[in-house]
């Protein structure tokens, strides 16, 4: 019962999982960009005063 509840779901699906982690690398991916993005700016203005 909890395996057919899972499928019906989509958690069972392999298509809708692989989309999932897709879009949760991404965020992932689009987080650190701009952590990255905004160390560098600091190190920027630290280094021009």
């Amino acid at each position: 019962m909890v395996c057919r509840a899972a499928t019906i779901e989509g958690l069972g699906d392999p298509n809708v999982q692989e989309s999932k982690l897709i879009i949760h690398e991404l965020g992932i991916l689009m987080w650190l960009n701009s952590l990255v993005a905004r160390m560098l700016l600091v190190l920027r203005l630290k280094t021009h005063h």
